[in-house]
């Protein structure tokens, strides 16, 4: 089971949701959960810096409601160098090979590919006692490597008001048969 809990760590919206995944491990034993934090890394471009105070910072919030990360995936618009990585590790105390560096991409499609490339597949699979087997992605990878990473992106949005369709590109109308550009 997957379980996603969106906003800001120490938010008091998102507090019921994280006591919940909290008591979880408890429920279904410590070897079978495993709390993955996503965090952002920002850049100071005057400095051209990346920072790691503010996953320093929402590390220490998850621990004061009695979760600690096993793995921290860092959002950047940079690339993470192996020193930042050392240094989230060393500051989340997590395993270097689970600070995962996850860099913008172009489209949602990708993330799965360059999270299995930075290792976090073989990762969960060892801490989570799973059986090891091959990533599914002939056609997933084909599809999105094959036409470019770009061809799986929505190409066409239709709105009125607050109202909004994305459409594949793979589809060339909308549901009012309008052709898209």
């Amino acid at each position: 089971m997957i379980v996603e809990i969106g906003g800001t760590v120490g938010d008091i919206e998102g507090l019921p949701f994280l006591e919940a995944i909290r008591q979880m491990r408890k429920d279904v034993g410590r070897d079978n959960v495993l709390y993955i934090h996503v965090t952002l890394l920002p850049h100071i471009g005057a400095t051209g810096e990346v920072k790691t105070k503010p996953t320093q910072h929402s590390v220490m919030e998850l621990r004061r409601v009695g979760i600690t990360a096993d793995v921290i995936v860092c959002r950047a618009d940079h690339p993470i160098s192996d020193e930042i990585r050392e240094k989230v590790a060393l500051f989340a105390d997590v395993d270097l090979e689970a600070v995962i560096p996850m860099h913008t991409v172009e489209t949602i499609y990708e993330v799965p590919l360059v999270l299995e490339e930075a290792g976090l597949g073989n990762y969960l699979v060892t801490r989570l006692g799973l059986e090891a087997r091959k990533p599914a992605e002939v056609g997933f990878v084909g599809a999105v490597g094959a036409r470019g990473r770009r061809a799986l992106a929505p190409r066409c949005l239709w709105h009125r008001g607050a109202g909004r369709l994305w459409l594949p590109r793979s589809r060339g109308q909308d549901q009012r048969g309008r052709l898209c550009p």
